[in-house]
């Protein structure tokens, strides 16, 4: 039903942009089809990849598990209200357009919802509202999986933000030159037994797209790896892992343990994996999300000064600004997610790159810290199908961009009419 309804909406409306006689109608049915293309997109992208999208997020839960112990009670508060705002922004957008529509337009044809080609038949008062109302129900699906791309490409993002920020964290309690500056990092510990102590998360791998990535399985997997999950702290723990039958590693000096590092490495190596097939994922929705807001941007902003300067129909320009407002948050929220993302890695890099250990550890050691920090040196990101990094000064560019070309426009000689419905 959901592709049914926005296969027609899409056809409508393009038959009208391409039939009208006036060039501001032209312009202003341009944004209106943009956002209809884009949503109908993301709705085949979304429907076509929905068991890998599963498949990330089982693997964002395990991770997750897996670095448990250094959570933070305000860890998901960011995402939380992320999520709010991105829900909040779609529910206003769509209320402030039914308003300016309630409000000022004759409820008869051709003024519907959004300007679509109508056939004879139904421009009628009964085909009239048979129209607004399919109108209504094919907008609320397609902004529905709209909404859901939003949520999906955040959460990834602040996923792997908040991975990294507990491997910062877990960096500084197995890389600390003491037992004593462990508890000096805030981070919360459970009582736990001594069989406890060396707990393992087994990973094996999963196709996606045809690139293996890990996902949990049971214990008795041949093919398994073990990851031991934050064993338990300070020096007593460091006799345990020595007998430990499951870490066959030396005990650093000072702290620097080889098999912690090793440890720590697999962790961030998974980590990135993560990274790569979300943003495979959502390169090329990213990149038409992009390009949808500079579209929508460069020509609304246009057509939305005419509107103000006719004066005829004051609540449409105004829900218009809001709408175009509106866009612009949404992928300023989606761009502050990319900035967190390549943040943290930075910061990572950083506090390995700072962290005290003895000039006495072992070479095995040595070696692999200095493979962490080769890992760690790139920032991950997402990006829009390889053509840009989803980074504020991405979104600072874009704008910088759109307000050049909207000065030249605005300067051009204004079209003779307003009317949207020619």
């Amino acid at each position: 039903m959901s592709l049914s309804f926005g296969a027609a909406y899409t056809v409508g409306s393009l038959a009208f942009t391409l039939t009208t006689r006036s060039l501001f109608s032209f312009l202003y049915n341009v944004v209106m089809l943009a956002l209809i293309l884009y949503n109908a997109f993301v709705m085949v992208h979304l429907l076509r990849h929905r068991h890998q999208l599963h498949v990330l997020l089982n693997w964002v839960a395990e991770l997750d598990e897996a670095t448990a112990r250094c959570r933070h009670r305000d860890d998901y508060r960011f995402v939380q209200w992320q999520c709010l705002l991105l829900v909040g922004i779609q529910v206003l957008a769509v209320a402030i357009w039914l308003a300016a529509f309630f409000v000022m337009s004759k409820f008869e044809h051709p003024n519907y919802l959004v300007p679509v080609l109508v056939p004879p038949i139904l421009r009628g008062p009964t085909g009239y509202w048979l129209v607004v109302a399919l109108q209504a129900v094919a907008d609320n699906c397609l902004l529905g999986f709209s909404v859901m791309f939003d949520l999906v490409l955040v959460g990834l993002t602040d996923a792997s933000t908040l991975l990294l920020t507990r491997l910062r964290r877990l960096s500084h309690i197995w890389l600390a030159s003491s037992g004593a500056e462990e508890r000096t990092h805030g981070v919360h510990h459970e009582k736990t037994r001594p069989e406890d102590n060396c707990r393992t998360a087994r990973w094996a791998t999963r196709r996606i797209n045809g690139h293996k990535h890990p996902t949990s399985v049971s214990s008795g997997s041949p093919s398994s790896v073990q990851i031991s999950v934050l064993p338990g702290t300070g020096p007593v723990t460091a006799r345990r892992r020595r007998h430990d039958p499951r870490c066959r590693c030396a005990v650093g000096p000072a702290g620097l343990d080889p098999c912690r590092l090793r440890e720590l490495r697999q962790l961030y190596g998974r980590v990135c994996e993560l990274t790569a097939a979300g943003a495979a994922l959502c390169s090329l929705p990213t990149l038409c999300l992009h390009a949808l807001v500079t579209t929508a941007l460069l020509v609304g902003l246009y057509v939305n000064v005419q509107l103000f300067r006719s004066g005829v129909d004051l609540a449409r320009a105004v829900g218009y600004a809001l709408f175009l407002l509106l866009a612009a948050v949404r992928l300023l929220l989606v761009s502050v997610s990319g900035s967190r993302l390549a943040d943290r890695s930075q910061q990572l890099h950083a506090a390995l790159a700072s962290a005290r250990w003895s000039g006495h550890a072992s070479p095995e050691a040595r070696l692999t810290l200095q493979l962490l920090l080769a890992q760690t040196q790139q920032p991950l990101g997402f990006d829009g199908w390889g053509l840009f990094v989803t980074h504020k000064t991405t979104m600072q560019s874009l704008v910088g961009f759109v307000l050049t070309y909207f000065i030249i426009m605005v300067q051009m000689s204004a079209p003779e009419s307003t009317d949207v419905t020619n």
